[in-house]
């Protein structure tokens, strides 16, 4: 491989950014949910190979039809399913038991002392308001 195929194997984040119509930090969420690692040129530059690219632009795809990153998935890539596979069995691994949610007991957040008070409040504003309507009134 001569150093002009090398060059056409790469693309530059500013032209994915471009080609995108997105911003830096838009870019870099993308690389981290796909979990892309940029590779860098014997210069230091970022870049991004042909497979990747064609996974941010199945990701693009996406976010035009759908408005959102949450819910794609990318069966053909080898590094984008291998690691959402990983990453699943590992959480089902690590806590079968915490699959369900445990159900919430109304009461356990009640504060009686601030019913009571409330209560007590609107009790004894409902025992003056025939007062207060007979004072209005004279």
């Amino acid at each position: 491989m001569n150093q002009n195929s090398a060059t056409e194997n790469q693309t530059r984040p500013e032209d994915l950014q471009t080609k995108y119509g997105i911003k830096k930090e838009a870019y870099y969420n993308r690389l981290n949910f796909l979990g892309i690692k940029a590779n860098k040129d014997s210069n230091g530059r970022a870049y991004l190979t042909n497979e990747q690219v064609n996974l941010m632009d199945e990701l693009d795809s996406y976010i035009k039809e759908n408005g959102k990153m949450e819910g794609f998935s990318n069966r053909n890539s080898e590094d984008n399913s291998g690691a959402m596979v990983k990453s699943e069995t590992t959480a089902i691994e690590q806590s079968p038991e915490n699959i369900y949610v445990e159900p919430e007991n109304p009461v356990d957040n009640l504060d009686l002392e601030t019913i009571l008070r409330k209560a007590s409040e609107l009790k004894a504003r409902e025992l003056a308001t025939p007062d207060l309507a007979i004072r209005a009134i004279t």
